[in-house]
């Protein structure tokens, strides 16, 4: 008997995208090894098919019609604990998953996971994992998005993930990751914004004092860092300023072409740091008191 915990990525999105985007940027179609136990693979129909039934909620007299199928699936093989019934239960699927979004933003949810148990080749148990509730779905920011990984992109996640397996690195950027994810399974703007400035300032802040200048001067220093360019200090003000509205009670209202951007801007902003942090280790270790933050950004 063998298990896989299996987070599979419907491929709707994909089959309604711009032929020449499908053509130009194909998807991964084939078994991308992403470490010793993590890939990203296609599940055969009948596996697919039967987590997609074990997963749905069911109804009475009533069959729905399943108009997706499976674009790719990421997989755990022999996740630890197997007698156990908790889905991906050390999280490592999940780290994988939220890794490939600083690659490349995608919806890859949990709203498919399932562990599945096999006795040589046939499957002999699919248990649901988080279907429900908070996490059970993800969101980017903008619909006119390429909603899928590429092989070459794949393959990065890889050199990614065994990057941040094998670092030592500092609560600050492990913290600001996982920030990262939980914006992305927030559905409402008003909340995603201040995710990401909280995920920001947990980076750089040190200071009870000037936390509007040391977000806008050490945020521009960043974009500064990794050569994100039209990001400065009153871009990021303004951000900073939106923040501070929407956590005082101040709902978002029409967002306007100007502010998406400035939201996908902060957004990018805090994935290329982290992607930054955990592939170049003095660049990371900026992040491990706030004494290296302050010598390195001073606030005057």
């Amino acid at each position: 008997m063998y298990i896989k915990d299996v987070a599979i990525f419907p491929d709707a999105d994909f089959n309604q995208a711009n032929l020449e985007i499908r053509t130009s940027f194909p998807p991964i179609q084939h078994r991308l090894v992403i470490s010793n136990d993590v890939l990203i693979d296609i599940l055969s129909r009948e596996e697919r098919q039967k987590i997609f039934s074990a997963c749905e909620p069911r109804g009475f007299n009533f069959n729905s019609s399943r108009l997706f199928g499976q674009l790719y699936s990421f997989i755990r093989i022999n996740p630890p604990e197997p007698t156990l019934l908790k889905w991906d239960s050390d999280e490592r699927l999940q780290l994988c998953i939220g890794l490939s979004r600083i690659i490349h933003p995608t919806t890859i949810s949990f709203e498919y996971s399932s562990r599945v148990r096999y006795e040589d080749t046939n499957i002999l148990e699919i248990i649901p994992g988080s279907i429900a509730g908070f996490g059970a779905k993800s969101w980017v920011a903008t619909e006119e998005h390429r909603n899928w990984l590429t092989e070459t992109e794949g393959n990065e996640l890889s050199s990614l993930f065994r990057a941040y397996l094998s670092a030592d690195l500092p609560k600050r950027i492990k913290g600001a990751l996982w920030y990262l994810e939980y914006a992305f399974r927030t559905y409402f703007i008003d909340l995603r914004w201040p995710i990401i400035c909280i995920a920001l300032e947990y980076l750089i802040h040190t200071d009870r004092t000037q936390s509007t200048k040391q977000f806008s001067f050490r945020t521009a220093r960043l974009a500064e860092e990794i050569r994100l360019e039209n990001f400065n200090e009153g871009i990021a003000n303004e951000a900073y300023n939106m923040r501070s509205k929407l956590v005082h009670g101040q709902l978002l209202r029409d967002l306007g072409e100007y502010k998406m951007g400035l939201y996908e801007k902060i957004e990018e902003l805090l994935r290329l740091v982290i992607k930054k942090a955990i592939l170049d280790n003095a660049f990371a270790e900026i992040f491990s008191s706030d004494d290296n933050i302050r010598a390195k950004w001073p606030i005057i």
